[in-house]
């Protein structure tokens, strides 16, 4: 019996100190709460902000001192507006969000017509210039090639733009419909 008993206290330990749970809470600098059970989790330039959170498994607070890990709650993107007033989402309202969109979808659109004529113009240059040979009609080439290749540029950069305002809309939880 005396030997049982430290073998049981320590096993009594053993069990206590394993039901503890420690928890790291950081908030990021896009105000979103992260929760993770290891500190080296924690990006390095959050880990002095990062409160560590230290709860009993069935949930109940291991000090009353200390805050238990809130659940994360899925909190709407969008503000409630007042009761006349229409949602914004990032600080805009549905027509901003409808007329970038529009935009930058007109611009895709008048660039892909644009460089299909540029195209088609280009190969009857190059028929032409197979033809006569002429010094004017390479020089049209080159100015055609060129003004493809800004408008190739052009595209590229208005569907990055269309991307990233896609993002953004994304995050701030802006509707499909308004897209």
């Amino acid at each position: 019996m005396k030997r049982s008993f430290p073998f049981l206290l320590a096993m009594i330990l053993l069990i206590h100190s394993a039901a503890y749970a420690a928890f790291f809470k950081w908030v990021d600098e896009s105000g979103v709460t992260h929760f993770t059970d290891s500190r080296n989790k924690i990006p390095k330039k959050y880990r002095k902000q990062a409160k560590e959170l230290t709860m009993l498994e069935d949930s109940s607070p291991a000090h009353p001192t200390q805050e238990a890990a809130p659940t994360p709650v899925q909190q709407p993107a969008a503000q409630q507006p007042p009761a006349n007033q229409e949602p914004t989402y990032g600080g805009h309202n549905a027509p901003w969000w409808k007329d970038q969109f529009s935009k930058l979808k007109a611009q895709v659109k008048d660039l892909q017509a644009s460089l299909a004529q540029k195209n088609a113009k280009l190969a009857e240059l190059r028929r032409k210039r197979a033809l006569y040979f002429r010094a004017q009609d390479r020089v049209a080439i080159n100015e055609m090639q060129d003004s493809i290749a800004a408008d190739e540029s052009k595209l590229s950069d208005t569907l990055k733009q269309l991307d990233d305002l896609d993002q953004q809309a994304t995050r701030e939880g802006v509707p499909a419909d308004w897209r």
